[in-house]
């Protein structure tokens, strides 16, 4: 619009005199000023184009990546609900076969109680000799601490 305007008075300045050339000259290094606006204004439209379109595409990948976890999420769901009663027949089986297998699974059962309070002596002994070695480290940072406050 401003354009067009522009170029209607330097159509009119021309048509009256000679004399105005000089403001023929404004006129023209205006268009030119606006021109380059106009240019500058285009360029910064394309690139904002262009990013919106990659936000939009990664928006996409995005969408289809949540899309495929909670397909697997749900796979794992179902598979885990599968193995869930397939224990549980199992279990059944187990008592219906009667009382000569009860001293079977006694056993079985005695044997896992062991195991786990194997299991839980070995993780507090390491877990009392990680509070150990943490110990030893901070007692180590102290004395270099005091021994740089010394220095210094």
């Amino acid at each position: 619009m401003e354009m067009k305007k522009l170029q209607s008075q330097m159509a009119s300045i021309q048509s009256t005199s000679g004399d105005s050339n000089a403001e023929l000259g404004k006129l023209r290094k205006a268009l030119d000023e606006t021109n380059h606006k106009l240019d500058s204004v285009s360029q910064m439209y394309l690139e904002k184009e262009t990013e919106c379109e990659e936000l939009a595409k990664m928006i996409r990948e995005r969408e289809k990546l949540l899309q495929d976890m909670q397909g697997q999420l749900n796979d794992a769901n179902k598979k885990a609900a599968a193995a869930a009663q397939a224990s549980t027949a199992a279990v059944a089986a187990a008592t219906a076969q009667g009382q000569g297998s009860d001293k079977e699974l006694q056993k079985e059962v005695e044997k896992v109680r062991e195991e786990a309070a194997r299991t839980q002596a070995e993780m507090e002994r390491l877990l009392q000799l990680m509070k150990m070695s943490q110990e030893e480290q901070n007692q180590k940072d102290r004395t270099i601490q005091q021994l740089q406050e010394y220095v210094n």
